[in-house]
């Protein structure tokens, strides 16, 4: 279950620290919030909403034929097609 979890912000309340270290959560803000009906929920909402899009919809230097681009292997998209394995 934890896998599905997001902690969106750290509270300043002391228990919230307390249930997210039980939970090995960590926040993705800390606002000082202190307001208990889900204000951090709502402020980071539209956050992971535009890393999703990000992940999902944005084209790597490659696909974009941006030249000299390199991926993490440092293969660049005009080098064409890699060697084959050595011996």
């Amino acid at each position: 279950m934890r896998g599905y979890l997001i902690a969106a912000h750290l509270s300043v309340e002391v228990g919230h620290r307390v249930v997210l270290e039980a939970l090995e959560l960590e926040p993705l803000v800390a606002l000082d919030l202190r307001l208990g009906e889900g204000s951090g929920a709502a402020v980071v909402m539209p956050i992971l909403d535009a890393a999703l899009a990000l992940l999902g919809e944005m084209a790597t230097f490659a696909e974009a034929g941006v030249a000299g681009a390199r991926d993490a292997a440092g293969v660049s998209a005009d080098d064409g097609p890699p060697p084959p394995p050595g011996p």
